[in-house]
């Protein structure tokens, strides 16, 4: 999801140091980690809702194109698929 190299991973350990006593790390790395996992679990929920939607489009563009192509009349029925050997 995000590329993050070594050099942006030391840059942020560095602003850690000047911005925050050695006894604080473990508590603010700990809060990086939930507010990291938090943001990957809500793009992976919006991405699921992007691709259920874009195939529900996918969906209704099927069936209009079948309408708009030949459309069934009431007494046509849509032939069954017979088994071998029935």
């Amino acid at each position: 999801m995000f590329n993050v190299g070594w050099s942006e991973v030391f840059l942020i350990i560095a602003i850690g140091f000047l911005l925050f006593k050695p006894s604080e790390f473990p508590s603010f790395f700990h809060t990086i980690y939930k507010i990291y996992k938090l943001l990957v679990r809500y793009f992976q929920h919006l991405r699921g809702y992007f691709y259920d939607f874009a195939e529900q489009m996918e969906i209704e563009a099927i069936k209009n194109d079948r309408i708009k192509k030949a459309p069934l009349k009431k007494e046509e029925k849509i032939p069954s698929i017979k088994k071998k050997g029935s």
